[in-house]
């Protein structure tokens, strides 16, 4: 009788991601996530993908610099650059959603995003 073997997934997480990337395992070009565990080697970024990241980027570099303040849980959002600071600042609790003036329709919660308070 032959015993029957079932392939199994070895799931990573990021750390493990990283420790590979620093061994040189993937080569500097690749493009490559880890999504619910599992290893993705993604296609290269097509113009248009890169064109709507650039013009993302744009849009929220103008007016706007968040800091996530992970021993206060809270997000510091900092906007209307004047003479090398900012003119506004607002304080985003994780009861509330992340906003932006720049993107008004994104809404986004992120209080599941904390790591669980020790």
């Amino acid at each position: 009788m032959n015993a029957v073997f079932t392939p199994q997934r070895f799931l990573i997480d990021v750390d493990q991601l990283l420790h590979m990337d620093e061994a040189g395992i993937f080569p500097p070009e690749a493009r490559i996530e880890v999504i619910e565990g599992e290893l993705l080697i993604m296609a290269p970024i097509g113009l248009a993908y890169e064109w709507a990241v650039n013009q993302l980027n744009r849009s929220l570099l103008h007016s706007e610099a968040w800091i996530v303040n992970l021993p206060e849980r809270r997000i510091e959002c900092y906007t209307d650059p004047h003479e090398g600071s900012y003119r506004q600042h607002r304080v985003i609790w994780p009861d509330e959603p992340a906003t932006t003036p720049a993107i008004p329709a994104l809404s986004l919660p992120w209080a599941e995003a904390l790591p669980i308070e020790s």
